[in-house]
């Protein structure tokens, strides 16, 4: 699992964005950035103004996790939390706009803590990372000349 805790600053968002860029380098999901990108700065975006009421003192916690079948997100504020259920509706006027894009961008969107932290996953397939370290151990069974049929 990776980790970053910021302050409840907008300027703090390039960090963020930093962070998931690393985080999709790191396991060659380039074509998934954007749609990470935008849906994890919302989350975090929401913390800051909505859930901490952008007190700087107060931290925002982003964290990311490979799992099987994909990559999940999780960002938690030090807010008092909120109902989720009554928010984020497309037929809100002008609140739940960050809430809705959460939803369109990740396959699975769940609050906690009292709605204090969303955990966002997004299905990716392929990086699943113990399957990827059993087929390197098995490759390095095998010389190149016999991956090659030479």
């Amino acid at each position: 699992m990776e980790r970053i805790t910021i302050q409840s600053d907008i300027a703090e968002i390039s960090k963020v964005e930093s962070f998931v860029s690393n985080i999709c380098d790191n396991h060659n999901l380039d074509r998934y950035f954007a749609s990470i990108t935008m849906a994890v700065v919302s989350a975090v975006d929401n913390a800051i103004r909505h859930g901490n009421h952008s007190v700087k003192e107060k931290k925002v916690v982003i964290e990311s996790a490979v799992v099987r079948g994909g990559i999940s997100f999780s960002v938690e504020d030090e807010g008092e939390g909120f109902d989720y259920q009554h928010h984020g509706h497309i037929d809100d006027d002008a609140t739940g706009n960050g809430m809705i894009m959460m939803r369109m961008l990740a396959d699975e969107v769940e609050y906690s803590e009292g709605g204090r932290r969303v955990n966002m996953l997004f299905a990716v397939s392929g990086i699943d990372e113990a399957l990827a370290n059993q087929r390197c151990r098995v490759l390095k069974q095998f010389s190149p000349a016999q991956v090659l049929n030479v």
